[in-house]
């Protein structure tokens, strides 16, 4: 028996090795290991269904990404759009949540085990690469993503997985210490600010001494988001006469007042969802955007939600997002109010990115489940 289960757990742990590959990694250099890793998720997603639909093991998080995905991708038949785009990102987004559920039915430690492993090797494969090319290993772009920006996400990600790791005893607080050192100091030589402000807010919160500091942090980053969001993303609200948001837009995140021409993308991101506000356009790939935007991205998570699917698909977003939210309030632990940070301080980072929708849903589903995580702490 003892030989069944660590077979089951090794065969787990391969299949998010596989599918995460493809998420995080810019494989590009070497097609025959992109072809190889893209072939490889095939089965991991075709082997997790395999152990889940006999047993109707998908889990409430799961059949609601699942769904986010079907509605998605009836829009993308509606709008004839990218369907090798939506496919991609189907196969990843269910894969990885589905993996980590029925890894954490096994056991929830060996789930932590594994996804730090592997973010660990991610994160410092990609610093070794960034100090040999820092400005790239191709046309700009890194391991861990197409850009600079790229990086970013994976980095979050990494963090909030490796101090679940660090609560659970499978690191020490040197190591959590030494990859957010490592995490900052790669984007910073990359040149992201969002994503050193991103590492920063996330390594601070982790050091403060008390939880009613830890609240007051949650809550200021919060109230920010939503200012901003609305003022400054939605409305774009002239800001130049205000010399504390020239400071930190200019000084502290190192963009123009228009945002590196952000500003522009987000007014024509508007005109779209005005065109289109119900369904959007269904999912595209990078050279839709770029005939319309010159860029790859809308450069925001809301917008790019809209573009997607509009209002329809934002409100599934949304649900699966309020799902990871109340359940974590509702058990409140150590780890429940980490992750509602984490969530906090990534769609801040969104507010100027359009990030992976993989990593957003598996950052949404380990808040989700972070009462299980907490019982193995509680446990020790």
């Amino acid at each position: 028996m003892l030989k069944r289960i660590d077979t089951y757990n090794l065969l787990i742990s391969l299949a998010l090795f596989f599918i995460l590959c493809n998420v995080a990694l810019f494989l590009d250099p070497i097609p025959v290991l992109r072809w190889s890793f893209s072939f490889l998720r095939l089965f991991a997603v075709i082997y997790a269904f395999s152990i889940a639909i006999p047993k109707l093991r998908l889990g409430k998080y799961t059949v609601v990404v699942l769904f986010f995905y079907i509605i998605a991708g009836l829009i993308t038949i509606m709008h004839n759009g990218s369907a090798h785009t939506w496919l991609s990102y189907t196969i990843n987004s269910v894969g990885v949540v589905l993996l980590i559920y029925l890894s954490m039915l096994s056991s929830p430690r060996n789930t932590i085990r594994t996804l730090v492993t592997i973010f660990d090797f991610y994160i410092y494969s990609n610093f070794i690469l960034t100090l040999i090319y820092p400005e790239g290993i191709l046309d700009g772009a890194y391991l861990l993503g197409v850009n600079y920006n790229s990086i970013g996400p994976v980095l979050i990600c990494g963090l909030a997985i490796h101090y679940f790791a660090y609560k659970m005893h499978l690191r020490n607080w040197l190591t959590l210490l030494l990859l957010g050192g490592i995490s900052v100091a790669s984007t910073t030589i990359v040149g992201s600010m969002t994503s050193v402000i991103g590492c920063l807010l996330l390594l601070v919160y982790i050091f403060i001494p008390t939880h009613r500091l830890r609240k007051i942090a949650l809550m200021s980053l919060f109230v920010f988001y939503l200012i901003f969001q609305t003022f400054i993303v939605f409305y774009q609200g002239d800001i130049s006469t205000s010399e504390t948001a020239t400071y930190f837009i200019e000084d502290v995140l190192q963009k123009n007042l228009n945002f590196t021409n952000r500003i522009y993308i987000w007014e024509k991101s508007q005109i779209l969802t005005k065109e289109s506000p119900i369904t959007g356009y269904g999912m595209q790939d990078s050279e839709w955007f770029e005939s319309i935007f010159w860029v790859k991205s809308a450069h925001n998570i809301i917008y790019q939600i809209l573009i997607y699917g509009g209002s329809v698909l934002l409100t599934f977003l949304f649900f699966s997002l309020l799902m990871s939210i109340i359940r974590a309030y509702r058990h409140p632990s150590i780890l429940s109010h980490f992750m509602l940070y984490t969530l906090c301080v990534f769609y801040f980072m969104m507010m100027m990115e359009a990030y992976n929708l993989v990593l957003i849903f598996l950052l949404q589903e380990l808040t989700y489940y972070s009462p299980e995580f907490s019982k193995v702490i509680d446990e020790q």
